[in-house]
């Protein structure tokens, strides 16, 4: 998966990219995550806290879809969130609007048997 991040503006932190392969059915921890990477940027080689407003940044990432995950439909979703705290970071649409979850979809990937 690549991803490009446009820098708005500059962030104060360094925050941690997610990926995350999300299901309809709940896996054994009891969330519907079925594939998951968190990563400070490009291997942790270009933090967000250098990051310069106007930049396009490209991320790579190899998702692995667990063994036990069912057949169906999944949600791709990728974010940031501060380590220290949790706390996602606001994603905005096209249009300048506030994501649910602070995490945007990417695409639906439909898992066969």
């Amino acid at each position: 998966l690549t991803l490009y991040w446009r820098v708005e503006r500059p962030l104060p932190i360094d925050e941690t990219i997610f990926v995350q392969l999300l299901g309809e059915q709940m896996n054994a921890q009891g969330n519907p995550v079925w594939a998951q990477i968190d990563e400070m940027p490009c291997q942790a080689t270009f933090p967000t806290s250098v990051w310069e407003a106007g930049a396009l940044v490209l991320t790579r990432y190899r998702l692995r879809l667990a063994a036990d995950a069912p057949a169906g439909d999944y949600r791709l979703v990728a974010g940031m969130y501060d380590a220290l705290s949790g706390a996602r970071l606001t994603m905005r649409d096209g249009a300048g609007g506030a994501i649910d979850e602070n995490a945007a979809t990417l695409t639906l990937i439909s898992v066969t048997p």
